[in-house]
């Protein structure tokens, strides 16, 4: 039987085996979603690894593919792509990756210039003890690290202030250099918020350095112009210098002005009257009114004028980083003697940052409070549209505590309690739970509340603190705590539990029954029996409670079943209309706020309300875009213009072959600077067809936004010369269906009718000598791409061409020259042939033509009208059938013997037989 087992889990391993194998051959249709993709390097093809249209958790660059270019298409990775040991160059397009990781030593990832995710937020993790050398050329967005101990990564950005860092999770010994691709580079910023070893190779405008970063190693080499480092992290900057003596001069000067407002025509001071009597005379003296240029306008011993205020202005420091400081903020009016001089003082955005302790007409103070950003605002009183206002931070706040209170202030926790007490924390505003770890609970509105909430402390300090606020420390003994604590429980009722709040009473009467049990055991024997008739009261009323905790149970976990549904369509990534996502987020928070907070904590993923964040994001962005009414415009001459510039767009030209037949044909960026793009190439190498564009930008989860352009068609430049047939014995017309086609031996040329729409025209030629197929030529299309000389996708576009050595009336063929681009004439500005030019390629008939006079022959010629300014072109792709056959014949001469054509095409004189 054991043997049986062992055999079966071999099998099994087997199957396993086999079937992650089989996932790297990625090349086909199959799914796997959710599942992670191992790439090893027989998934290799010509060092390269190509994934489309997957969705899947993970991707794996497994150490021994070594060197690859990893190209994304259509791809969307939940987790993370993983680069062991090895060189990439990652390209990706219409893709979504938040994080690559590297998992080994020695790592270089390159990030392809057109790579969509250039345009995305990206997470980059390094693990303990590897190193990595990163270039993210065209990068613009933010890059957040995450890097384990003793890792070693260095990162080169080419971008020029609009990629940002942060550094999320960091160790000190970790290591990070970041540099730029050149002088031009520049960051927006780079944010430490843990700490590591940091050298700063690039341009830089911010480098901040926030509290958990604080003992964080910084070296700086290149040019960073602003630095906040509130928390003394120890900084060696290379680059400074002593500045200027004429700098100091002018900043001196500047604080002198500042300090001495502007004074008026006489070199006197302004007056401004104070606040409710009072005045001052424009010309320096005293007296009750003044007058300007012998009369005009005047002013009471009341202070008022009759010039009214214009504007206002707030100056002054709006920073404060003391902690319990304070700073003045001015108002200056305009015009400087307007009366009625009076402004209402308002903080309208971060009220709990700071307060207003005391305001006049001329200046406010304000008190920090908390750390933050706030705004200030002064509205002139007797009218209300004129205002100003005025931003600032408040920075190193410090926890503080009401004068009576024990414990030392610290930032962000109160030390020096005592162990084996409860204590909470009153604020103006709340009463703060602290439970037995010392951490510092959420505020609750009564005492009551907080009471029910606490622990008893097994330490000697509260952390996790708000460190904007006054607490006083309250403290309560152990036995009085617990006697509150089960009062508090044994006056709930039954009819009060609910599904917000069932978790918390069962939670408080378990720890009661825990912390009484402690109690019984210890205590002597008149105080045991009465903790133990307490227990006994808690657990009979927890029994009674039993029945009501199973139906509230019940419909939670029908809440969170809804809920978890909810969730799950999030999940359709790149499928959710705008409206239906907003619906999906609005039935979200309504079931939450149906549920407590331990019943969240305890049944949603983090993950899940990663999604939430994700999305709400996505519908911001998507609003945004939206908003700005972008328009696409496409012109006859294949001119992309956008309005107004949005960079986030991805451009697709579309090819419309029928109302329900259209794909994408090519895929380009917008330039930076530029607001239009020429798809004229494009649309030429692709042919006779209607065509539009399309603005697209990208989401995990919500449908792409689509702004789509007018209709362009590339038209066919119409061959309708007909066919001329010529008796090859004599070279008479045997059949001219048109007339449009005109031969005259006399004069040795092929005269043809103007085709409308053309510039210029190619006569392309075949023959046939026996059984033997030929080309006739002297001319060679050359190729847009010269290493690929069978190529013909671009070859509208093409318009160089290379003359082929002609000896004896023949041309010769180079090694790499295809059959499909020898033409007899090129560049016919006229439509008129010399049939001198009918020459014929060497590489097709190699015998000499003096020992084929007798041999029967035919020719076929087709007449190519031509135009590579425009939307009309001539089909060139389709000169020559699947049989490598010259189609769209226009001329066809048979019946004849090579020593005619020699002598009556190419005026050869033959030798006398």
């Amino acid at each position: 039987m054991k043997k049986n087992r062992i055999l079966n889990l071999i099998v099994f391993m087997l199957i396993c085996s086999f079937l992650i194998g089989d996932l790297s051959k990625f090349a086909s249709a199959s799914e796997y979603s959710g599942k992670t993709i191992q790439i090893t390097k027989k998934d290799l093809k010509n060092g390269k690894i190509t994934i489309k249209n997957k969705n899947v958790k993970s991707i794996v660059i497994n150490k021994n593919v070594k060197k690859a270019t990893i190209q994304l298409t259509n791809v969307k990775v939940s987790k993370d792509i993983v680069f062991e040991q090895g060189n990439y160059t990652l390209k990706s397009s219409k893709s979504e990756i938040d994080c690559i990781q590297i998992a080994e030593k020695n790592s270089k990832i390159k990030l392809d210039q057109k790579a969509n995710l250039n345009s995305r937020n990206l997470t980059i993790k390094a693990k303990d003890s590897v190193s990595g050398n990163l270039e993210f050329l065209n990068y613009k967005q933010k890059i957040n690290l995450e890097l384990g101990k003793k890792s070693d990564i260095k990162i080169k950005i080419g971008t020029q202030q609009k990629a940002e860092m942060v550094i999320k999770k960091a160790d000190v010994t970790s290591k990070l250099s970041v540099t730029g691709t050149d002088s031009k580079a520049k960051l927006k910023k780079i944010v430490l918020e843990k700490p590591l070893s940091l050298s700063v190779e690039m341009k830089t405008e911010l480098l901040q350095v926030k509290e958990g970063a604080k003992k964080a190693v910084i070296e700086i080499n290149n040019m960073v112009d602003e630095v906040q480092n509130n928390y003394n992290a120890e900084i060696k900057d290379n680059t400074k210098k002593d500045e200027p003596k004429e700098d100091t001069e002018n900043k001196k000067e500047d604080d002198k002005n500042t300090q001495n407002p502007p004074q008026n025509g006489n070199g006197n001071m302004p007056s401004i009257p104070q606040e409710g009597g009072g005045s001052g005379s424009s010309n320096g003296g005293s007296g009750g009114s003044s007058s300007s240029n012998g009369g005009g306008s005047s002013s009471s011993g009341s202070g008022s004028v009759s010039k009214k205020v214009e504007s206002v202005k707030l100056s002054g420091n709006s920073e404060i980083d003391v902690d319990d400081a304070t700073t003045e903020i001015s108002v200056q009016y305009f015009p400087y003697d307007a009366g009625n001089k009076a402004v209402e003082w308002k903080v309208i955005s971060g009220e709990e940052n700071v307060k207003i302790i005391s305001a006049d007409y001329n200046k406010a103070t304000i008190k920090a409070l908390n750390n933050g950003s706030y705004i200030l605002q002064a509205v002139v009183k007797n009218d209300s549209s004129i205002l100003a206002e005025i931003s600032g931070k408040v920075k190193n706040q410090k926890v503080s505590l009401a004068k009576d209170s024990m414990g030392i202030a610290g930032e962000s926790e109160i030390s020096g309690l005592e162990k084996g007490f409860g204590y909470i924390l009153e604020s103006e505003e709340e009463y703060v739970a602290v439970e037995a770890s010392g951490l510092a609970l959420k505020g609750y509105k009564t005492k009551e509340e907080a009471i029910k909430n606490t622990g008893i402390l097994f330490n000697d300090k509260i952390v996790h603190v708000d460190n904007g606020k006054v607490y006083k420390v309250v403290q309560i003994n152990s036995d009085e705590l617990l006697k509150k604590r089960y009062e508090i429980y044994m006056a709930i009722k039954k009819e009060e539990l609910s599904i917000l709040n069932y978790l918390e009473v069962q939670k408080l009467a378990g720890e009661l029954i825990i912390e009484i049990t402690g109690k019984e055991e210890s205590s002597k024997d008149e105080t045991k029996d009465e903790w133990k008739k307490r227990k006994e009261e808690i657990e009979k009323k927890e029994k009674s409670f039993n029945d009501k905790y199973e139906e509230l149970k019940m419909v939670a976990d029908k809440i969170i079943d809804e809920l978890n549904s909810l969730y799950n369509k999030i999940d359709t990534y790149g499928k959710l209309e705008l409206n239906e996502a907003k619906e999906i987020l609005t039935q979200i928070d309504l079931k939450k706020k149906e549920l407590s907070e331990d019943l969240i904590r305890m049944n949603i993923n983090p993950e899940d309300e990663g999604k939430c964040e994700t999305l709400e994001r996505e519908i911001k962005e998507f609003e945004e875009v939206a908003n700005r009414h972008i328009s696409i415009k496409l012109d006859e001459k294949g001119i992309v213009s956008i309005e107004p510039v949005f960079e986030d767009l991805e451009f697709y030209l579309i090819k419309k072959l029928d109302e329900d037949n259209q794909h994408s044909v090519a895929k380009v960026t917008l330039q930076e600077g530029n607001n239009q793009i020429s798809m004229l190439q494009e649309m030429r190498k692709n042919g006779v067809a209607k065509y539009f564009v399309i603005g697209e930008k990208h989401f995990t989860y919500l449908k792409a936004f689509v702004v789509e352009s007018n209709e362009q068609e590339v038209k066919k430049l119409e061959n309708d010369l007909g066919l001329l047939k010529l008796d090859g014995q004599n070279f008479d017309v045997k059949e001219e269906s048109s007339g449009k086609i005109r031969i005259n031996l006399e004069e040795g040329t092929l005269e043809w009718d103007k085709i409308e729409n053309a510039d210029f025209y190619e006569v392309y030629a075949d023959f046939t000598i026996g059984s033997v197929p030929g080309v006739i030529g002297k001319y060679y299309l050359n190729p847009t791409n010269l290493n690929d000389h069978k190529d013909v996708s671009n070859i509208e576009n093409e318009s160089s061409y290379s003359v082929l050595e002609v000896k004896d009336n023949k041309s010769v063929l180079g090694n790499d020259q295809n059959g499909k681009r020898i033409l007899c004439a090129r560049n016919l500005k006229e439509p008129k042939l010399d049939l001198k030019e009918l020459v014929i390629v060497g590489k097709y008939y190699s015998s000499d033509w003096k020992d084929s006079l007798d041999d029967g022959m035919c020719i076929s010629l087709s007449i190519v009208p031509r135009k590579l300014e425009g939307l009309y072109v001539s089909e060139l792709q389709n000169m020559y059938d699947h049989t490598d056959a010259l189609t769209g014949i226009n001329v066809f001469m048979n019946n004849f013997f090579v020593s005619d054509y020699m002598s009556k095409i190419l005026k050869v004189e033959l030798p006398t037989k």
